[in-house]
């Protein structure tokens, strides 16, 4: 571990907010909702409920064990990418888009509107919740868990 780095133990049930501007953030096997936000930076986590993340040169990382939030979830990045792991029974209406990347979905997505590699607005199961996903420069992977 480096001399700038910092273990953090999270109760449980605790929502965990992580920021920095200069370094990477990772949570792990959390089990309350998770917000991080860095400047420079990969921001990686894994939670049993749900979480977002930015960064501007960095990827993110992200794994969720549920789809029970009510406001919208953002995941922003100009230079790096997206990976979002979620539950196999998540419904939300999904907006993507990258500008040098790909997206690709394992969810089946009913889309509205046109399509294209690079941007993608649609449901997946019933919808609802608002999930948007972006970055610049990076591709997009939305994974079931």
């Amino acid at each position: 571990m480096s001399p700038s780095a910092f273990t953090v133990h999270v109760p449980p049930g605790v929502r965990f907010v992580g920021r920095t501007v200069n370094g990477d953030v990772t949570a792990t096997d959390l089990g309350g909702a998770v917000s991080i936000h860095t400047v420079n930076g990969d921001v990686g986590f894994s939670t049993s409920a749900y979480g977002e993340a930015s960064t501007v040169n960095g990827s993110i990382r992200g794994a969720m064990g549920t789809t029970d939030w009510s406001e919208g979830l953002k995941f922003n990045t100009v230079n790096g990418s997206i990976a979002l792991d979620l539950p196999s029974s998540t419904s939300a209406d999904v907006r993507a888009s990258t500008v040098n990347g790909d997206i690709s979905t394992d969810f089946p997505i009913t889309v509205r509107g046109r399509f294209n590699q690079r941007t993608l607005s649609g449901m997946i199961g019933g919808g609802g919740r608002s999930l948007e996903l972006e970055t610049v420069n990076g591709s997009i992977k939305l994974r079931q868990r």
